[in-house]
């Protein structure tokens, strides 16, 4: 689990807006990372309690935005990859 690539063509700015908007996880389900999503709402939601959630869906915006960017190239992603890397 977690190491079958995901494929297709997804907006690099509807998964900014999404994560930056939704908790910093809906992006990464619009993109096929789903345990990076669910990882991300836990994050949020626990640093929330502690007065610093906003830094999760700031990073999940760039991250996402990356990560959609390589698929609009045709590139292939995990579900744990990052930023600039691809399966």
């Amino acid at each position: 689990m977690g190491d079958e690539k995901i494929t297709g063509q997804k907006s690099p700015v509807g998964t900014l807006f999404l994560n930056l908007c939704l908790l910093g996880c809906v992006g990464y389900f619009y993109i096929g990372q789903w345990q990076k999503g669910l990882a991300a709402l836990a994050a949020t939601l626990i640093l929330s309690g502690i007065g610093v959630g906003l830094i999760v869906p700031i990073v999940a915006c760039i991250d996402g935005y990356m990560q959609a960017k390589l698929m609009t190239e045709g590139k292939a992603l995990k579900h744990w990859t990052f930023f600039s890397q691809s399966a």
